[in-house]
């Protein structure tokens, strides 16, 4: 029964429909009509095998992963590649139901093939049909960015909107920040824009943070703080907008990973230094060095400032967390005690203005 396979030519995917079958290779689509006694077969025209098939009235459809969706109407002799959205689908099987075809994605849900339309419709209701990416606390709502969309959580009401207010990504809406005034900012990676609501997601605006696009690289992260929005690019350059997206400026110093720490904008350098703004990210000053290892981002919860490092112990890099509040200083990690206060030691040796790291959270809040 098997179809005639040429060397190094292995079965990938299979159907069967009374005496129907049909076998998908790297290269080929094999049909036979009469119990596999006779076989032909379509050569596949597109980059990649199919692995799943349905059967939809008398109708064969087949996809696998990124290849898309074809159409066979009789049994896979011939095959018609159907239109798809533009951008990733990512198809990892096929079923049916009420008559249609139905494609289960891997990062958007389900998408339904309407033949009235010749087009794949997206199917899903709310947050639960696809993959989230990313989440951002914003006043009485938590946003989460997904394959399919933005949605938003009311803390009061409990409950998540059902439909997102922005077209379907190409990936995810990976990148995703808020403030408690009804600021939210939503992107994807690799775009020269983003989408801005000022009103709690009614409404959106377009922004390029660039008049000429392209001409920085693409967006990499956007953080609200406040009234302030930030935008990071390509190249460790970062955007500054103090009127919600109007007009920018690049922030000097090459600034990146800003937070809001008490009444200071907290933020690091390319140079392995904490620096700190009074002014709302207009200017900045060195707070210190950071020489015991290589930062790796900055953030801040529960009222305290805590900083991600790599740091070199005894032949081995470990990343550790440093945290500072009222005075009081911490390290944590998979190290013993000793080396943990050698590295409270030598940091304090290594602040640039004086400040010992006994002090230093009393210093940051300031």
């Amino acid at each position: 029964m098997t179809p005639p396979l040429a060397s190094g030519e292995y079965i990938r995917g299979l159907f069967a429909h009374g005496q129907h079958i049909i076998v998908a290779t790297e290269k080929k689509l094999w049909h036979s009509h009469d119990d596999g006694q006779t076989w032909g077969f379509h050569s596949t025209p597109w980059p990649y095998f199919y692995v799943e098939f349905t059967l939809v009235g008398n109708d064969v459809f087949g996809a696998g992963g990124t290849t898309g969706i074809a159409k066979s109407t009789d049994f896979g002799t011939t095959w018609n590649e159907l239109p798809v959205p533009p951008y990733n689908l990512s198809i990892y099987d096929l079923a049916t139901a009420g008559g249609k075809a139905l494609a289960i994605t891997y990062s958007k849900g389900v998408f339904r093939w309407e033949e009235s339309e010749q087009a794949l419709i997206e199917s899903n209701n709310g947050l639960g049909s696809a993959v989230v990416a990313a989440l951002a606390d914003g006043g009485n709502k938590i946003w989460a960015g997904t394959g399919n969309g933005v949605f938003a959580y009311d803390k009061q009401q409990q409950t998540w909107t059902t439909n997102s207010p922005l077209p379907l990504p190409s990936y995810y809406y990976e990148i995703i920040s808020a403030n408690d005034n009804g600021v939210v900012c939503a992107g994807q990676n690799s775009r020269d824009y983003f989408y801005l609501s000022k009103d709690g997601g009614l409404s959106w605006d377009t922004i390029y943070p660039d008049q000429d696009p392209w001409s920085f690289g693409y967006i990499k992260g956007i953080k609200v703080l406040g009234d302030v929005i930030f935008v990071d690019v390509e190249f460790g350059k970062t955007y500054r907008s103090g009127d919600l997206g109007q007009t920018w400026q690049l922030v000097a110093d090459n600034v990146l990973n800003i937070v809001k720490f008490n009444d200071l904008f907290i933020g690091l350098n390319w140079q392995n230094q904490i620096l700190a703004s009074s002014d709302k990210g207009v200017t900045w000053n060195v707070l210190s060095d950071f020489t015991i290892g290589d930062i790796a981002q900055l953030f801040v919860a529960d009222g305290r400032l805590f900083l991600s490092a790599y740091v070199q112990s005894s032949g081995f890099w470990r990343n550790l967390i440093y945290t500072s509040q009222q005075g009081r200083r911490h390290v944590c990690g998979l190290r013993s005690a000793r080396n943990a206060r050698r590295a409270r030691s030598r940091f304090t040796r290594r602040c640039v203005d004086g400040t010992r790291p006994a002090r230093l959270g009393k210093h940051l809040e300031r």
